[in-house]
């Protein structure tokens, strides 16, 4: 309805840098700080693109790092530069995400489309589960008008293995979703490790690739150590030269990691390095899905220091890297133990574990311990789960090794913010922490009945899950826990085990919250009453956990607006709270209390409940939380009009965020300074105030606070009398809002056109004029 003017182009998000490493630790390795060339497979583009053009639907495969992504992503660009008009759908199974976001990815282009199918804008639609909705999906793109979409989907063995983290409801929806593609005009390619022949139909074509051949291999090696700085090590020994080329195969992966040790050592050590590693696979007869990728792996990470090798093994079999675990026993040359296969079971991963202990591989360095980022949140997890890992407690150490990173997520997430969506997986991999391992040790938590081991886990995947708005995966995590917790009353099953009862009253609480985000206030208080109730009828009630849930209690009855209520429950949880003189549990009571009568418009008790919390805080050195308060603290004196005290308690609000580098609250902080100043007159402190927190946001990549930012900026040009600056701020705010698809892009166009009547036309539509290079006006703001 509003296109977004041509010539506005608000600053974006800044680009994502790599986490600092030390310098020895080969980023081309690990994760890589560039594309790697992609060189030697020109035959194999030009017969894979014939075959997909013929086809129409391929299968790729070829084992664990032979380059099918590479190719697959190569043949894309070709045909991007080639043909017009052409789309893209590009999903990885790999680390076994949700359907849903493959579901998400196919909704976002189908509504972009010139038809969209009218299912999309239905409201039902939107509350059934994705994988009910994948299956249909693919059966909208059988549709004629999608047959210049290419979907590619990568590492499609991982929802074929009956042993990946994938439930059978997700194995089954990608299979219904294949199974309508059958037919369909469009493009499709799948890259995997083996032909796919259960998952994909057989008339679906195949492609077998294997190793650079011929000259492409000379090619690929002198690409790869070109990209690594290692060339100097090829001159001369030609024969050497072609010894490496014979064992590596063409391989590219395994390639990759040759180049990296022709930066530390000869030819000849590289050469004779890799055939003691491939003899000692040979004679381990080891299950390995690449041979080639092990050996020279294990070549690659011995020219590290010895503690920072161990690290990489220990994260590579906690991982499930299968190249990484191939490592363990040929570091030097050691025969690899036939117990340790390539899979994700417990008996695999403890195997692992204590063959790298008898090697000497995992062992503490009381001097310098292991250190793998320099990142202080690391380096203490690593030291944290040395001694879990020397016990041979495996459960235990992903328990600490997930919960400590996700400390560490945490905090990039509460000083980062999370402004896209988008963002959160990289963070979370940044912190070491991925999904299918989560889910991993989640099932190794269920087989053991470790309910205090799953707790952290499932705080991680719903938290997340919940930010990323995968409701129905968090619905059906939480809803298979709560079966093994519950009866099909909602009753406890394990009332005498305190662990258990523990993850029953988190899971609850956690379903009550969802439904409070989804306006169901009533069901999550019966939940909560429920729960209250199965804790009052214990013999010795835990007084701490009714205090909480009182206080959750009454913030159902908040969401309503029933004041009365909620104040007669936060009074409970604070009695009990000040009886066993919780002083941040008190704190957050006299907060809501606070809030509760802003909520009735009595601000001056508001003030007096909030000075109460902030003494409290204070005396805690609870940081944090004293400066949330002073925000609420600064609204209620702002509304009672002392605009002095209220620019006060906005500046303690600052000095603590800022102790902290919370930048996502600083951001808001400086808007709500901003309207402060305008109320004292101080437009020009205003203007500031506003353009610090834009500024603020815009490195967070925040377009919805950005437009916050730029539509109170318009509004404090027009009291200053520019009416320029007014213009390009209401234009930019509503250009952002745009970008997103937010639902106040309507609010945006209607400031705008009130904007114009203010001015009056001519004028506004004279600095239209001036700011578009003569760029026509939209009808319906000409209008």
């Amino acid at each position: 309805m509003y296109p977004t003017p041509p010539f506005v182009t608000p600053t974006g998000a800044p680009m994502a840098t790599e986490p600092t490493r030390q310098d020895d630790i080969p980023a081309p390795i690990l994760q890589g700080v560039a594309p790697p060339p992609f060189a030697g497979r020109e035959a194999e583009v030009a017969t894979l693109g014939r075959t997909l053009a013929a086809a129409r639907q391929v299968v790729v495969h070829g084992e664990a790092g032979i380059g099918k992504s590479a190719l697959v992503d190569h043949l894309l660009e070709l045909v991007q530069a080639e043909e017009e008009r052409v789309a893209q759908i590009v999903f990885s199974f790999h680390g076994a995400p949700s359907p849903a976001i493959l579901a998400a990815q196919i909704e976002g282009y189908l509504a972009r489309a010139r038809t969209a199918p009218s299912e999309l804008a239905e409201a039902a639609w939107g509350g059934r589960d994705a994988l009910e909705r994948l299956p249909e999906l693919g059966a909208m793109l059988r549709d004629p008008a999608h047959r210049n979409l290419i979907v590619v989907l990568h590492n499609g063995e991982v929802v074929a293995d009956g042993a990946s983290p994938y439930c059978d409801a997700e194995r089954q929806a990608v299979r219904d979703f294949l199974a309508q593609l059958a037919g369909a005009p469009l493009r499709l390619v799948v890259t995997a490790r083996d032909a796919l022949t259960p998952l994909v139909a057989d008339r679906v074509a195949r492609f077998a690739l294997a190793g650079v051949s011929g000259d492409g291999r000379a090619e690929l090696l002198h690409a790869y150590c070109a990209y690594i700085e290692s060339l100097p090590a090829l001159e001369g020994n030609a024969g050497g030269r072609q010894q490496l080329l014979t064992l590596l195969g063409g391989h590219p992966l395994a390639t990759r990691m040759a180049a990296f040790c022709l930066g530390h050592l000869d030819l000849a050590a590289v050469v004779d390095g890799m055939k003691a590693r491939l003899a000692a696979l040979r004679d381990s007869q080891a299950p390995l899905p690449s041979a080639v990728v092990a050996a020279a792996l294990g070549l690659a990470l011995d020219t590290l220091p010895e503690s920072r090798r161990a690290v990489l093994t220990l994260l590579g079999v906690l991982r499930g890297a299968f190249w990484e675990r191939s490592l363990i026993g040929l570091v030097e040359g050691e025969e690899f133990p036939a117990t340790v296969v390539p899979d994700r079971s417990r008996e695999t991963l403890e195997a692992a574990i204590r063959h790298a202990g008898e090697l000497g591989l995992v062992h503490p360095d009381r001097d310098r311990p292991f250190v793998l980022y320099p990142q202080a949140a690391a380096h203490d997890t690593l030291a944290a789960l040395w001694p879990v890992i020397h016990e041979g407690d495996l459960l235990r150490a992903l328990e600490v090794y997930t919960a400590r990173y996700w400390s560490s997520a945490a905090d990039a997430l509460r000083t980062q913010g999370l402004p896209d969506q988008e963002r959160i997986p990289h963070i979370l991999a940044f912190c070491g922490v991925e999904e299918a391992n989560l889910r991993h040790a989640l099932t190794l938590a269920e087989a053991n009945v470790l309910w205090e081991e799953a707790r952290p886990l499932l705080f991680i995947l719903l938290n997340v899950w919940a930010r990323s708005h995968r409701d129905h995966d968090a619905a059906r995590l939480r809803r298979h826990w709560l079966d093994l917790l519950s009866h099909g009353d909602g009753r406890p099953r394990h009332r005498d085990n305190p662990k258990a009862m523990d993850l029953w009253r988190f899971l609850w609480g956690h379903e009550a919250n969802w439904l409070l985000t989804q306006g169901e206030a009533e069901r999550a208080e019966r939940i909560h009453l429920r729960v209250a109730e199965e804790e009052e009828g214990r013999d010795e009630p835990d007084d701490q956990v009714l205090a909480g849930i009182y206080f959750r209690i009454a913030a159902t009855y908040e969401e309503r607006k029933v004041w009365d209520r909620a104040q007669a429950w936060q009074e409970k949880a604070l009695r009990i709270r000040t009886r066993l003189t919780d002083p941040h549990g008190m704190a957050a009571c006299h907060e809501h209390l606070g809030l509760i009568e802003m909520g009735r418009s009595n601000h001056a008790a508001a003030v007096a409940q909030f000075d109460e919390a902030i003494a409290l805080r204070e005396r805690a050195e609870d940081v944090r939380g004293a400066s949330d308060v002073y925000l609420q603290l600064a609204r209620a004196q702002h509304k009672l009009g002392h605009l002095d005290t209220a620019r006060d308690a906005l500046m303690k609000a600052l000095e603590g965020y800022e102790m902290r580098q919370e930048k996502p609250l600083i951001a808001a902080t400086y808007q709500q300074l901003a309207a402060v100043h305008a109320a004292r007159g101080a437009v020009h402190e205003a203007i500031e105030a506003a353009k610090r927190s834009l500024a603020i946001r815009n490195q967070l990549g925040d377009m919805e606070g950005m437009a916050a930012n730029q539509g109170q900026i318009a509004r404090l040009a027009e009291q200053q009398g520019d009416a320029g600056a007014a213009v390009e701020a209401a234009i930019q705010s509503f250009a952002l809002l745009s970008r997103i698809a937010s639902p106040r892009t309507p609010l945006a166009a209607g400031e705008l056109r009130r904007l114009r009547a203010a001015l009056g036309p001519e004028r506004f539509d004279g600095e239209w004029r001036r700011l578009a290079n003569d760029t026509a006006m939209p009808a319906w703001l000409a209008s």
